[in-house]
């Protein structure tokens, strides 16, 4: 159950990270670039047969790789951008409900049985996302940046797809031993991504110089290189259904987040928002339920 705990925190403070860089004058973009390197450097530690790294280059799931490596950068800016302009607690709980898509892909891919309750929660927590993404209608940040309200949603199809395929990839393609490997060839794709994404803006390398943005990044990558490091090991290794491996990690996510929002952050919810917050957890709980 360990890595189902490491999991969790490892994940939720990802979040808590965009929130305070702005207060400690990290530039986001640039820790996100250098947290995937950092992420990827990791993989290579942790992987004890170093004779193995020539091989991702002819690796059957290279192509996945660099697939899920460039949809987390996307999904990673949309985190950056929905928690800097919504908050913590909505942000986190919405993207976690992106649950749904892996719990669905592991109930047919491995024939699990679907219960009533794994039903119920899944047609629950779409009807959560809606509740959640409210906000105050004379929000001026909101009115006038309309968009961000889709954030969520699709960080929900982003996140979801890219733990869907996790699923698929470790069940289909590697050996437990190759864990790291493939964590850390996932995170160097999003460097490469984000690094040539990044020579596009404005003032780009510049911000290099920016010893802040460093030690962000260096703290973001090895949370990030855990969150799906650990997941993958609980797949692995905690004797549950992949179902019920994501909904305990997401519903630990959801509650760690919201509670350090609410207690650090100073964040209100909305009766609606609290609404599709006890319909989220309501949701999970049914989902992650062992009994028909």
């Amino acid at each position: 159950m360990i890595f189902l705990f490491l999991a969790i925190f490892s994940s939720a403070f990802i979040f808590i990270l965009f929130k305070l860089f702005p207060s400690f004058s990290v530039n986001t973009y640039h820790a996100i670039v250098i947290n995937y390197l950092t992420a990827g450097t990791c993989g290579f530690i942790f992987n004890a047969n170093y004779t193995k790294i020539p091989e991702v280059l002819y690796s059957s799931w290279l192509v996945f790789a660099i697939f899920i490596g460039i949809l987390l950068l996307v999904t990673f800016l949309l985190i950056k951008y929905s928690t800097q302009n919504i908050g913590v607690s909505i942000t986190t709980i919405a993207s976690k409900m992106s649950v749904v898509i892996p719990v669905v892909f592991s109930i047919i891919y491995d024939n699990e049985f679907l219960s009533i309750f794994k039903l119920l929660g899944i047609m629950l927590a779409i009807l959560a996302i809606f509740l959640l993404v409210k906000t105050e209608p004379n929000n001026d940040k909101i009115m006038k940046k309309w968009w961000i309200t889709f954030m969520p949603l699709l960080l929900f199809l982003g996140l979801g797809i890219s733990d869907s395929l996790v699923k698929f990839i470790q069940n289909a393609y590697i050996d437990v031993k190759d864990a790291s490997l493939f964590t850390s060839s996932l995170f160097f794709c999003s460097f490469v991504a984000s690094f040539f994404y990044g020579l596009t803006q404005k003032n780009f390398i510049p911000y290099f110089k920016n010893i802040k943005n460093y030690i962000g990044g260096v703290i973001l990558g090895l949370c990030n290189f855990g969150s799906l490091y650990f997941l993958i090991k609980a797949l692995y290794f905690s004797g549950l259904d992949s179902s019920l491996v994501f909904g305990v990690v997401n519903l630990g996510i959801v509650v760690l987040s919201v509670l350090i929002g609410f207690t650090l952050f100073k964040e209100k919810l909305l009766k609606i928002n609290w609404l599709g917050f006890v319909f989220a957890i309501v949701a999970i709980i049914l989902m992650t339920s062992q009994h028909a």
